[in-house]
């Protein structure tokens, strides 16, 4: 009990800070409850060691695991909050949290106990498709179990329908991220499920762009429904664009239509970034702007923040591939000026490398878009255009921008970490080899013949040696006793050593 007061506090001290503020953010009291927060957390991963909460785990010890995993995510340290989710994935699975209650002997006694069973299990699948899809990571848990979600204890509509929305919700999410290579029908096929199962929504639940105007007033408040319900918005837009990003269309690069020989704008690819694509990227960031106009204390949450940045450079990338400012780009630079405040105010410590992703993509924009008026330029395109139509096949990666990732052909989210984390690296200390401890035979034969060649090497060197110093002794008869006796000393030495290499490599 102690270490879940202890998470409770540390994660809403992270998230309090707007509220205990006057609704503002400050620096410095962001850097002092992180500080705090830090050590909240601490103390409770060493109350639960102190528990011995591997070895009889319990699910108390299983959530404050999972939101000592929420605060780690919020504070930037990401690959921290995924390994510690795989640890609390195996404890749950140990205890049974993924079997269906009737299954345990015993047997939860009540219904209460029932449920609280169900919610952390079916929680703890919503935060692993969150990870997931943040972090471009593969699930940890691999099924669902046999343990069926929750039932909704209330007769609010509104509750009642959004709860089993969330759950579908999850189910499918689920779906897509454990499916590779997919094809395009298989594609248009979640496409239409996730849109089919946005329209199951209310109403009043259904995220609209009038939300973001703090001056109207949402039916349902701006807490927690419509918080959650736009959580939920961007989720699937996401995922649309994870599902739309890897299409593949037949002919996308090697056809092209020409309205006008000799400018740039003229080229365009047939098959072009599809609208679904910038359409989702545009809603995000809208609902992004939602949260920082109405509830600027869920921005610390990174899980959205994310899913703005992918959104910001896919536009940007959409607009460098048409080498035009675009609207997507516009709302791009709204994103980044939220962005500006949470790296200004250390709110959050990701917020910063997003910013200079973020400029850096403008950057590479306003340099495409001038060098697309350029008159060289443009006579360089002239000259393709002209060996396209005579048919010259060249490299058409002429037409690039120079190492900049392209928007459709891919997988995945574009993520704020380093390119360098999941690419090899000269370790200092190079790790050791593993070999299988049992050989076949060809393997053995291998390894003695090469040995045995070694090792005859290193024969016929000594040998060598000692014919060399023979030889010099018979050139030189006239040397004094102390170069003798060294010399003598050399050969009986060299002598020992081709019996010890004899008798240890079995040569004859």
């Amino acid at each position: 009990m102690l270490g879940l007061l202890l998470a409770v506090i540390a994660l809403g001290a992270q998230h309090s800070v707007w509220g205990r503020n006057g609704e503002s953010w400050y620096a410095d009291v962001m850097r002092a409850e992180t500080r705090a927060g830090n050590v909240y957390i601490a103390a409770a991963m060493q109350a639960l060691r102190l528990a011995s909460f591997m070895h009889r785990p319990s699910l108390l010890a299983i959530q404050v695991l999972v939101m000592i995993g929420k605060y780690l995510i919020n504070s930037g340290k990401y690959l921290d909050a995924f390994t510690l989710f795989g640890t609390t994935i195996r404890l749950a699975h140990s205890i049974g949290l993924h079997c269906h209650p009737k299954y345990l002997e015993p047997s939860p006694p009540t219904a209460r106990d029932v449920a609280t069973r169900q919610k952390i299990w079916w929680y703890m699948l919503r935060v692993d498709e969150e990870f997931s899809m943040t972090l471009g990571r593969p699930l940890g848990i691999s099924g669902i179990g046999t343990c069926c979600w929750p039932q909704e204890l209330t007769t609010d509509p509104n509750i009642v329908r959004f709860g089993e929305y969330i759950n579908h919700f999850t189910l499918l999410a689920r779906q897509i991220l454990s499916s590779d290579r997919l094809t395009n029908p298989r594609i248009d096929e979640f496409t239409d499920a996730l849109r089919t199962l946005s329209e199951t929504l209310p109403e009043t639940l259904r995220f609209d762009d009038s939300w973001a105007n703090s001056k109207i007033d949402l039916h349902l408040g701006s807490w927690p429904l419509s918080v959650m319900a736009t959580v939920y918005y961007c989720k699937m837009n996401t995922y649309l664009i994870l599902l739309n990003r890897q299409r593949v269309e037949k002919q996308a690069h090697s056809s092209a239509t020409f309205n006008n020989i000799g400018t740039m704008s003229a080229f365009t690819a047939v098959n072009h970034t599809p609208s679904i694509l910038i359409a989702s990227s545009e809603d995000i960031i809208s609902a992004f702007l939602f949260f920082h106009r109405r509830e600027p204390s869920a921005l610390v949450d990174w899980t959205i923040g994310q899913q703005a940045f992918n959104s910001c450079m896919i536009l940007l990338l959409d607009a460098i591939e048409r080498r035009t400012i675009t609207y997507g780009s516009s709302k791009a630079e709204e994103a980044l000026h939220v962005f500006k405040i949470l790296k200004s105010n250390h709110v959050h410590i990701f917020a910063g490398c997003a910013v200079d992703k973020i400029e850096k993509g403008f950057k590479e924009l306003h340099d495409t878009i001038t060098q697309t008026n350029d008159p060289d330029y443009q006579a360089r395109v002239q000259q393709w255009n002209n060996k396209i139509i005579s048919g010259t096949r060249q490299d058409k990666a002429m037409l690039g921008s120079g190492g900049v990732e392209t928007v459709m052909g891919r997988t995945g989210m574009l993520l704020i970490e380093g390119a360098d984390l999941q690419a090899f690296v000269k370790e200092e200390f190079s790790p050791t080899s593993w070999d299988m401890p049992c050989l076949t035979t060809d393997s053995k034969r291998d390894i003695n013949t090469s040995s045995y060649h070694s090792e005859g090497k290193r024969v016929s060197e000594l040998k060598a040696e000692i014919s060399n110093e023979h030889s010099q002794t018979r050139q030189s008869p006239n040397v004094d006793e102390e170069s003798g006796l060294h010399r003598a000393n050399s050969l009986l030495y060299a002598s020992e050593n081709v019996k010890i290499v004899y008798r240890q490599s079995g040569i004859p």
